[in-house]
């Protein structure tokens, strides 16, 4: 009887042992694990040039921020498309404009309203904040921005 005891709790720390290993290799394989972001752009009112900025959590929300990804892309037949690779799981927002001037900036009027293009990750009508256009990036995800013009 005492060497089945004995058995049985080698047995029982073995399969612990290996079961707390398996569960540390899982969550050490997704720490290193990136996603992409593929972005689709609709409704520009021209073909031309347009800028999107990908913010990260915690990075300054303008277009002047230096912690985010900026692009310029080409619109064609009134649509854009882009895929950022290589993101970590997270909080993320984007803003998009439509550079109709070419001057490459947001241009707006004497109170700051956009006079170009205009769009963002949620859709979210108004003054943008990072909290205001967030999403949870969580795998491989595709977003679609409709612009707006004001």
């Amino acid at each position: 009887m005492a060497r089945y005891l004995n058995f049985s709790l080698l047995y029982m720390y073995r399969l612990k042992a290996i079961i707390f290993s398996m569960i540390s290799l899982m969550g050490l394989s997704s720490m290193g694990q990136t996603h992409s972001l593929d972005v689709q752009m609709n409704g520009f009112s021209e073909d031309g040039k347009a800028y999107i900025i990908l913010f990260k959590e915690g990075a300054k929300f303008n277009a002047k921020c230096e912690d985010c990804i900026k692009r310029e892309i080409q619109i064609e037949e009134l649509k854009a498309s882009t895929t950022f690779r290589g993101l970590k799981k997270g909080s993320y927002a984007i803003l998009v404009y439509h550079d109709q001037n070419g001057n490459k900036e947001l241009d707006t009027n004497f109170i700051g309203i956009p006079r170009e293009g205009i769009g963002n990750s949620t859709k979210h009508m108004g003054i943008p904040s990072f909290r205001k256009c967030a999403f949870e990036l969580v795998g491989d995800q595709d977003i679609t921005i409709a612009m707006v013009y004001l």
